[in-house]
């Protein structure tokens, strides 16, 4: 199975409660290499956001919800206390981002130029799992999905910056290989996943 970080837990976590003796294998990876683990039938299923389109001959894909980007410091940064602030007034500000080609850099890029702006440099260029231990670290923001921050651990240490980002929302989705029956495990990670979903629709 493949899924985004905060996702995968919550479900996970509510499967191992209900069923304490199943296990999981679980890959968290970007969306490209788990279209690949699909293809070559290395898991049962994977929960994406869908950036681009996949081929619709190859697999199903199942919205779960629409999820926006949005922008993230650590808990330590100022501007998490500001009521309300816009894009262009952090474009000085150090920015650690997913890198441009990747499907992420795209929606970044996409959202600071529906505001007017370029994108600014970048600090670091990374995957999330470095970019988030360098915003708990230091005075950097960055993007990532909504989902990302709705499942905190109890120590979170990251905050959401108070911006409206409309125009992100790119469907968090539910994907298998076409024709291909999934087993009873994977049915019901599945089923926990579109009920996880439906609690997230009404944060």
């Amino acid at each position: 199975m493949r899924s985004p970080r905060g996702s995968c837990a919550a479900v996970l976590t509510r499967l191992s409660h209900g069923y304490p003796r199943l296990k999981f294998q679980v890959h968290a990876t970007d969306t490209a290499t788990a279209y690949q683990l699909l293809v070559a039938r290395r898991v049962d299923l994977a929960i994406v956001h869908v950036i681009k389109p996949p081929a619709e001959e190859v697999v199903d894909v199942e919205t779960l919800l629409q999820d926006p980007h949005v922008v993230v410091a650590g808990a330590h940064n100022p501007l998490v206390r500001r009521r309300r602030i816009k894009l262009a007034q952090l474009a000085d500000e150090p920015w650690v981002l997913p890198l441009p080609e990747q499907p992420y850099g795209t929606v970044v890029t996409e959202v600071f130029r529906a505001h007017g702006l370029t994108v600014p440099p970048t600090v670091v260029g990374s995957t999330l799992p470095l970019r988030t231990a360098l915003l708990m670290t230091g005075p950097f923001l960055s993007m990532v999905p909504r989902v990302v921050m709705q499942f905190p651990p109890k120590n979170q240490l990251l905050r959401t910056v108070p911006i409206d980002l409309p125009g992100t929302e790119r469907p968090l989705a539910l994907v298998t290989l076409k024709n291909r029956t999934l087993n009873p495990l994977a049915h019901l990670f599945a089923d926990y996943a579109r009920d996880t979903a439906k609690r997230l629709r009404k944060i």
